[in-house]
């Protein structure tokens, strides 16, 4: 339950609820959004897909490849743009 919330200066979104049965928001105000984010959604789901790659390739050692790349490639390239966006932002 969300109740009686002032919800101010947030960049993405100022509610995020993953997979909720229920739920109850009342009363809440949101106002102030930033509008200057210096990096895109897509940044934040390539550092979510970069720490589930590695995990995954911890866990499993995985060789399987996907569009003729192996997990290691795949995460050596997110792990680059990921570099280049930092440096650049």
């Amino acid at each position: 339950m969300l109740r009686n919330l002032v919800i101010t200066d947030f960049e993405v979104g100022a509610i995020h609820l993953n997979n909720p049965t229920r739920c109850t928001i009342q009363n809440v105000h949101v106002h102030k959004t930033r509008r200057h984010v210096p990096v895109t959604a897509a940044y934040s789901q390539a550092v979510f897909a970069r720490d589930a790659l590695r995990s995954e390739l911890a866990r499993t050692g995985s060789v399987h490849t996907w569009r003729g790349k192996t997990g290691a490639e795949i995460l050596t390239e997110i792990e680059t743009e990921i570099q280049r966006t930092e440096i650049e932002g």
